[in-house]
């Protein structure tokens, strides 16, 4: 045991106590996102303002095929973030077929690739469905 303590490199032990601090510090600001660039829309305000940015439909590909918003391009789920066409210096709205908890962590996706403000709309596209055919 005497001999384990005289030939201990103690520079070991600090350097791997710094690297342990840093990989935490980077991964406790990896979750973090400003909410305030995220904002959850009404169909009406969705429509009346979605001209002022980008359209984004996360849905599925085939569905996407079967209709969509006036507009709006095609990035299913998560894999919008890392397309290089979209602008980040304007607002990105985007939908999918409900809305909810699935759509708000595709925005934290965006406003984490450097979005200025993703708005969502709450009733997604099937509210957008439901309010055409009732004006049809």
């Amino acid at each position: 045991m005497i001999l384990f303590a005289s030939t201990f490199q103690w520079q070991y032990l600090f350097i791997a106590v710094a690297i342990g601090l840093l990989f935490g510090m980077i991964l406790s600001k990896r979750g973090k996102i400003d909410k305030s660039k995220m904002s959850s829309l009404s169909l009406d305000e969705f429509l009346s303002t979605m001209r002022k940015g980008t359209l984004v439909d996360c849905r599925k590909e085939d569905a996407y095929k079967k209709g969509k918003i006036t507009g709006a391009r095609n990035y299913p789920g998560r894999s919008g973030v890392k397309t290089s066409s979209l602008r980040k210096d304007v607002p990105i709205f985007i939908y999918d077929d409900q809305g909810g908890s699935h759509i708000e962590g595709i925005a934290k996706s965006y406003i984490r690739g450097g979005a200025v403000m993703v708005y969502t709309l709450k009733e997604g596209y099937l509210g957008y469905l439901k309010r055409q055919n009732k004006n049809s």
